[in-house]
């Protein structure tokens, strides 16, 4: 109909204009009707569509409700509310499973009660408020490579690693008179501060004799009148002792030489200091173990 009229007010329109303008008009209008068509008649469709899907998701309901309904009088109680809620796909934690069910004083919760329950924990998530992500807080220090390593090589550790380093060699070595003297404890925590300390070998041998008595003989070691003051090849001296010392308790410093402490390499540092403060713990809880035996 809307065609026709269309055409004849085209007709009327386009009478100086020839007959090609009525037919490009009237084709024009007929396109656009048909695509309007097309788009109502895929909204039925989908609609259709939709009140299908519900109507197999409320029989399924439905029957899952039935098979926890043991009694019979179209209702289910609240101890049986979660592996329901399971059985639709809705996985709840307990504890909101208890405060939903905590709600009904009586224990029962009927048909209704449930959709409108099973529609809540869906839809608006209310449960997953309540669990909060992890928050990242460690804090990672990475190096690169040396100039003889590949580009891509990197190192990294953890700050809180370092800052438990510092802390142990801080308190087990506060009361040593030779480091009190230079003035080297108490470690800083911030910065290279550990790395700088561990530079002329004084700190590791203590350290080593900390964890194995009398490993070290400190009268070998270089010490200075004053901090900073020994030359380089004194400070080789006492790290070569240290890392001797450190082999003779038992502690792998394979690919790690004096230069490497000297250049405070942060990855290298930390490995040799595990080591020693592991075997140390290990040394003192099987010397309690046998004084209690």
């Amino acid at each position: 109909v809307l065609t026709s009229r269309w055409r004849k007010h085209g007709r009327n329109k386009t009478k100086s204009s020839g007959i090609n303008a009525e037919y490009g008009d009237s084709l024009l209008f007929s396109l656009v009707l048909f695509l309007l068509c097309i788009v109502v008649c895929c909204v039925f469709v989908a609609m259709a569509e939709n009140v299908g899907i519900n109507r197999a998701r409320s029989f399924t309901v439905a029957e899952i409700f039935l098979q926890f309904d043991t009694s019979n009088k179209g209702s289910i109680t609240t101890n049986s509310l979660g592996d329901a809620l399971a059985a639709c796909g809705a996985k709840v934690p307990g504890f909101r499973v208890r405060d939903i069910g905590d709600t009904y004083k009586d224990g029962v919760i009927t048909f209704e009660d449930f959709v409108k329950i099973l529609n809540q924990v869906k839809t608006k998530n209310t449960f997953k408020a309540q669990i909060k992500p992890i928050e990242q807080k460690k804090k990672v220090n990475i190096q690169t490579g040396s100039e003889k390593s590949s580009d891509w090589v990197t190192h990294s550790y953890a700050e809180e690693e370092k800052l438990a380093f510092v802390d142990w060699i801080n308190f087990r070595l506060e009361k040593d008179d030779l480091l009190k003297k230079l003035n080297v404890l108490p470690i800083p925590e911030s910065g290279d501060a550990l790395f700088k300390a561990l530079k002329d070998g004084i700190v590791m041998n203590k350290l080593v004799n900390d964890s194995v008595p009398d490993t070290v003989d400190e009268r070998a070691l270089n010490i200075p009148k004053s901090a900073g003051q020994l030359s380089i090849f004194k400070i080789q001296e006492n790290l070569t002792l240290a890392l001797n010392s450190c082999v003779a308790i038992g502690c792998n410093v394979i690919n790690i030489g004096p230069q490497d402490i000297i250049e405070e390499k942060p990855h290298l540092c930390l490995g040799l200091l595990w080591q020693v403060i592991r075997i140390g713990l290990m040394a003192k809880n099987h010397s309690q173990k046998i004084v209690l035996d």
